[in-house]
């Protein structure tokens, strides 16, 4: 056979739609054994050396159309090759597909082209016969598809054992981990579809798990999973010099995947009318998209496999790259948004580990594990706070100096009780879990009651809340529990409280509210603070089971109107209530206000646009308030989530934030955060830095900008901290 010259011309779509099935059998062996070189040797390393264009172009459009066929939905595909995804992957598995992904992924590409082929290459572009620059373009989409077809073969294999042996049996897990740790360009992007690729495979088997851990891949994984770890790759080889043809892949790439269109034809995209700089520039960040989403991918995987024993669990947490990412994200703040999926994905880790009581001592005792909880639940964040209360669950079931330590947290606790009051039904039982679980214990459950689980909450709860599916039988189950372990405190609490006392009324509630409103505006804090105070002892904790007050009578603004008849009547008056303590300067007391108004207007749906200006506004008093108490790290947290959600970047949000972001820098070091703090960018590059502050530039641009808008003044703050009111 020639070099570089197929068999056969029929396309795999024309070879999967022949009814005869040994005859398609052995059609595809040979389309796979031509394109993975085991029929001609020579052609392997006529590929390594860069000579056969026309046999590679081959190999990307069967990787295509099987991308193709593979993502196509369940009800189309039939109609397509007459069988279902199923099926088709026994098919392609059982024909030798994975032999020849796993060739594919093997195969070792050359360093980029020189200049004088680079040259070449775009004079055969230029005539029109295609050259190095398409072969070039090529060769790094070939390990992305082979990646990612692999992991999707996983998935429809889950039920086939055979199909899934042979899997094991090509070594594609060992192949894909080998992966993870190829850095250079050409590598980068199949490097990120490895790690979904393993998703994938930890999924579908817990072998894959057992393989990864025997082939070292959580040494790997760790090291992926590392802050900052792919982005640096990603800064290190792409920003500023990718060449044309990199770029043109990149973008195509990122095009595919979003649009799905895969075939012989090139997608067609929207960068043709953009300059080469406009061009980089969008492929860079497209790069760094993609390696945020695998590593949240990567660490999926750490939770997949935590998930199958004690044994898997011990040997994460004894590889000390896997246990310093870990912690090295629970310690770091939330500033954007993929460090938000990143914390809730550890966050999940960290729950899983604690399962061994081992490991939840160790992390007790060697990081402090209460503080790295206290800040996960402190979260203006639904989906962080459910992740970390998760983890609490487990660690109290521990019992313990654990479970005295967190019952002990002034944060944990109140937390959870405002949780209970919340509009999400998903953190409504979680808050219940927990609090059933430190209830359960003679030591848990005098901190528990202390807290303000007592008779006036279950009442509270059960008469006058609209609860949800099962939340019901969860106020049940915890006042069985204070009863059985709390018998005394629980019954002496229970005589001193009298239903008959509890007066709910909305509409003075409302009333008071607005009293109070009155007062703020005229700088009477102090009697403002009374009126809301009054006003919160008689709100009901959830308005739809009591009367809409009479607005006529009150004759109150349309906008309070309906505030009160839907959630966050409650939640606006403690958030008044932590804006007058702010104006007295009581910082705790601004806090712990906060917290029970955030609690109450969690929604567990999508959030309204009312629901995200009210967590704005009291994420802002509460980062303000953290400030004061000089808890950086917390107060960095709420100023982040104001900046990020914040629809037109007020001038009082934005500063909150750079001063937040400045103090928490002083605080631990520059190396703390390592973005930008004009842009947010910069993830693994070098920054440059203020001379007088510990404050981050990813550009001249973003110093020449911070400089304008009074970096200054707040540079001085910083060194000078009496300064700070009078600049800001």
């Amino acid at each position: 056979m020639a070099s570089g010259k197929m068999s056969s011309n029929q396309t795999i779509l024309e070879i999967l739609r022949d009814k005869n099935g040994q005859k398609r059998r052995k059609a595809l062996k040979n389309l796979f054994s031509e394109l993975s070189g085991d029929s001609n040797t020579v052609e392997v390393f006529s590929l390594a050396l860069g000579r056969e264009h026309a046999w590679q172009e081959k190999q990307i459009h069967v990787l295509r159309d099987l991308r193709t066929l593979l993502c196509s939905s369940r009800h189309d595909l039939p109609k397509v090759v007459g069988m279902d995804v199923n099926r088709l992957g026994a098919v392609l598995v059982s024909s030798g597909v994975v032999s020849f992904l796993v060739r594919m992924l093997q195969v070792e590409l050359p360093d980029r082209p020189d200049a004088a082929t680079a040259a070449a290459a775009a004079a055969a572009t230029s005539n029109g016969s295609g050259g190095k620059v398409e072969m070039y373009r090529d060769w790094p989409l070939s390990y992305h598809l082979s990646a990612t077809l692999l992991g999707h073969l996983s998935t429809v294999s889950a039920d086939d054992k055979a199909s899934m042996q042979e899997l094991f049996d090509q070594e594609a897990v060992e192949t894909l981990i080998h992966h993870l740790n190829d850095n250079k360009l050409q590598y980068v992007t199949g490097s990120f579809a490895a790690c979904t690729a393993l998703l994938h495979f930890c999924n579908a088997s817990h072998e894959a798990c057992e393989r990864i851990v025997f082939a070292g891949g959580l040494a790997l994984l760790g090291k992926f999973v590392f802050r900052d770890t792919p982005q640096q790759w990603v800064a290190k080889h792409c920003k500023g010099k990718m060449k044309p043809c990199e770029v043109t892949y990149v973008l195509e790439l990122m095009e595919e995947k979003l649009s799905g269109k895969y075939g012989k034809g090139r997608p067609v995209y929207a960068y043709t009318g953009m300059g080469m700089a406009e061009k980089q520039r969008i492929a860079y960040q497209k790069l760094l998209d993609l390696s945020q989403c695998a590593q949240v991918d990567a660490t999926k995987v750490l939770a997949r496999i935590a998930q199958v024993s004690d044994r898997h669990r011990i040997a994460i947490w004894r590889c000390k790259f896997a246990q310093r990412a870990i912690l090295k994200w629970l310690e770091s703040p939330i500033i954007t948004k993929n460090d938000l999926r990143m914390t809730i994905a550890v966050a999940k880790v960290l729950a899983l580990l604690c399962r061994k009581e081992e490991i939840a001592l160790r992390i007790h005792t060697n990081t402090d594990i209460v503080d790295i909880l206290e800040t996960g639940v402190s979260l203006p964040y639904k989906e962080g706070v459910l992740a970390f209360m998760e983890a609490a669950t487990v660690a109290v079931k521990h019992g313990g100096l654990i479970r005295v330590d967190i019952c002990e947290s002034e944060v944990i606790l109140p937390v959870v009780l405002a949780a209970v009051w919340s509009y999400c039904p998903d953190l409504q039982r979680s808050a219940f879990t927990l609090l059933i679980a430190i209830a359960s214990s003679i030591d848990g459950a005098p901190y528990a009651l202390k807290a303000g689980a007592n008779a006036e909450f279950i009442h509270l709860f059960r008469n006058f809340y609209r609860s949800v599916s099962g939340t019901a039988d969860l106020a049940a189950q915890l006042k069985k529990a204070m009863v059985r372990y709390c018998s005394s405190d629980w019954k002496a609490n229970e005589r001193k409280f009298n239903s008959q006392d509890v007066q709910l009324n909305s509409s003075t509630a409302l009333a008071l509210k607005y009293r109070g409103n009155e007062d703020f505006a005229q700088r009477k804090f102090e009697d403002a603070y009374r009126n809301y105070h009054t006003a919160i002892i008689c709100c009901p904790p959830f308005n739809t089971k009591c009367l809409i007050p009479d607005v006529e009578t009150l004759r109150l603004p349309p906008w309070d109107v309906l505030q009160f008849s839907e959630w966050c009547t409650p939640s606006m008056i403690y958030s008044n209530m932590a804006q007058c303590m702010l104006k007295l300067h009581s910082a705790n007391e601004a806090i712990s206000h906060c917290i029970d108004a955030l609690g109450r207007c969690m929604q567990g749906t999508e959030p309204t646009s009312e629901a995200v200006k009210m967590r704005v506004k009291i994420a802002y008093r509460r980062a303000r308030a953290y400030l004061s108490a000089e808890r950086y790290h917390l107060a960095l947290n709420d100023a982040a989530y104001c900046y990020l959600h914040s629809t037109d970047k007020e001038d009082n949000v934005t500063t909150l934030f750079r001063e937040a972001l400045l103090r928490y820098r002083d605080d631990l070091g520059h190396e703390a955060v390592r973005v930008c703090g004009v842009c947010g960018a910069g993830a693994g590059e070098r920054l440059k830095r203020c001379a007088e502050c510990t404050e981050c530039y990813c550009s001249r641009e973003c110093q020449r900008k911070d400089w304008d808008n009074g970096h200054k003044k707040l540079c001085e703050a910083i060194r000078d901290p009496y300064s700070v009111c009078d600049c800001m």
